[in-house]
Parts: C-alpha cells; sequence; structure tokens
C-alpha cells in the first residue's frame, strides 16, 4: 500500500471520529466551518477548515483541504490535505499527530497547535515535523482580523501562510491574503494567493475575488 494511501486512509479515519463526535450527545461548543470559493485570474480556487471538538477533555480534530484549478490547463491543478488530530495540554496549546497530502507527495506528521482567540483576533500556529525519514518542518499559520463596523457588519482580513523546509530549502510555501467585508455568516471581498513550488522552481500568483460562508 503506497503512502499517499496510508496518509488518506488516516485522514478518513480521524474526520470520521470527528463526525462520530459531533454527532454524539456531548455539549459543547463548535467552531463554524468557513467554506471558502475564489474566482482568480489564473484559477478556480476552493478551501475549507474544520475544526471540531471530539470531547469535552481537549480532544480535537484539525483539517485544511485546498484545491486549485486552473482555468485552461488540468496539468497545473494542485491540492493540499492535511489532518490534525490533538489533545490540549495547556491553554491555547495542544499536541498530536496527523498527514498530509499534497503535490509531490504524502507524509504522517507529528507536532503542536497553537491557537490564539480575542474579540475580533484569531490566530492559529501550527510547526509539526514530517515523519517520512527525512527531517522536514512544516508551519501553518493564520491570522484573521475582523473589527466591526456595526451589529451586522465587520471588515473581514485574513493572511495565512504555509512553508516546508529541511532547513536548506524550502520545498513547498505558500501566502494568501483576504480583505473584504462580512455580512453575518458571509465574507466576501478580494484575495491573493502566492504560490511557491521548489521542484521546479515554479511561481504562481492568482488575484481575484473571494466569497466565503460560516457554516455550523
Amino acid at each position: 500500500m503506497s503512502c499517499k494511501i496510508k496518509v488518506a486512509a488516516i485522514l478518513s479515519l480521524l474526520l470520521q471520529l470527528s463526525i462520530h463526535a459531533q454527532n454524539s450527545q456531548i455539549k459543547k461548543t463548535q467552531s463554524p466551518i468557513p467554506v471558502e470559493t475564489l474566482l482568480g485570474s489564473r484559477s478556480f480556487y476552493y478551501q475549507h477548515v474544520i475544526s471540531k471538538n471530539l470531547n469535552d477533555n481537549g480532544l480535537n480534530f484539525f483539517n485544511v483541504s485546498s484545491f486549485d484549478a486552473n482555468w485552461s490547463d488540468n496539468q497545473d491543478n494542485h491540492y493540499f490535505i492535511t489532518g490534525f488530530l490533538s489533545q490540549k495540554i495547556w491553554k491555547g496549546l495542544s499536541i498530536g499527530f496527523g498527514g498530509e497530502i499534497q503535490g509531490p507527495g504524502s507524509f504522517f506528521t507529528t507536532g503542536l497547535q497553537y491557537s490564539f482567540f480575542k474579540k475580533n483576533l484569531l490566530v492559529v500556529v501550527f510547526p509539526s515535523v514530517n515523519l517520512n525519514g527525512v527531517m522536514e518542518l512544516s508551519n501553518f499559520a493564520l491570522i484573521e482580523y475582523k473589527p466591526k463596523i456595526s451589529n451586522k457588519t465587520s471588515i473581514y482580513l485574513r493572511a495565512q501562510f504555509l512553508a516546508t523546509t529541511n532547513f536548506s530549502q524550502i520545498f513547498r510555501s505558500y501566502q494568501q491574503l483576504r480583505a473584504g467585508l462580512q455580512l453575518k455568516n458571509y465574507q466576501f471581498g478580494l484575495a491573493a494567493n502566492f504560490d511557491q513550488f521548489n521542484v521546479p522552481n515554479i511561481y504562481k500568483n492568482n488575484f481575484g475575488v473571494f466569497i466565503r460562508t460560516l457554516l455550523f
């Protein structure tokens, strides 16, 4: 069985655990699931983020999945899927394991997850070590700021980053920027995605408009 199939199986199992916990009788406050689409100059982009508490003791499932489809070249499509099962060990800090599937490969990971939320600010930092026989460090970071304009409307700003490195070169990285408005459970505005692939050295930019909805 290939490593990609093994990682996909583990991610599927973690997602099923999340769904099972969501349907259980445990009383808890769950985060909404943001689902985003971007119509850009180079491609159509989709992303969702899932963060689900599996019990009342700090066990959590975290998933980010995205797909980038070039308007004119199917060979230029790429994807990113990560799943992480973590246990809270301190205020905002968790430790756990999971897996990633992305071009050009897939691997299991272990690492830390730190989340900070206060009023209109959200910060998530997710450093992890790839367990693929080679020392590689991945770092995912998300910063979201939503200052209110009125009771139903807010400014929406987001920066999202990813970098995978072996400390001598960066294999895969991206930077995503969003600026717009939030109206109730909908967010929309201008978007910019910057993607870098080290093998070969490829840089892909995508500029456009996005719409994002929060599913509860």
